[in-house]
């Protein structure tokens, strides 16, 4: 998977959080909470998997996984700070 792909996919799920978010704030905070965590608990089975038994899983999984995982954090942590103004 390209950069670009990847820029795409960032950009794509940060205008759809921020319009959930934007729709309705409470419903934003619980989704992008409760995806952070179920991505950050794959993400780590994951890399645990791939540590005790290397597999041929290609490095664009690992590098999507970070993507989906900071996204809705950055989101969250944007509409915190703005709700702080």
């Amino acid at each position: 998977m390209t950069r670009r792909r990847l820029s795409e996919i960032f950009l794509v799920l940060l205008i759809t959080y921020t319009l959930i978010f934007l729709w309705n704030e409470h419903i934003g905070y619980l989704l992008c909470a409760i995806l952070s965590v179920v991505v950050l608990a794959v993400f780590l089975i994951s890399i645990i998997v791939e540590w005790i038994e290397p597999s041929k899983v290609p490095s664009s999984y690992f590098q999507l996984m970070w993507v989906l995982l900071l996204t809705p954090l950055i989101t969250l942590v944007f509409f915190s700070l703005l709700k702080l103004i």
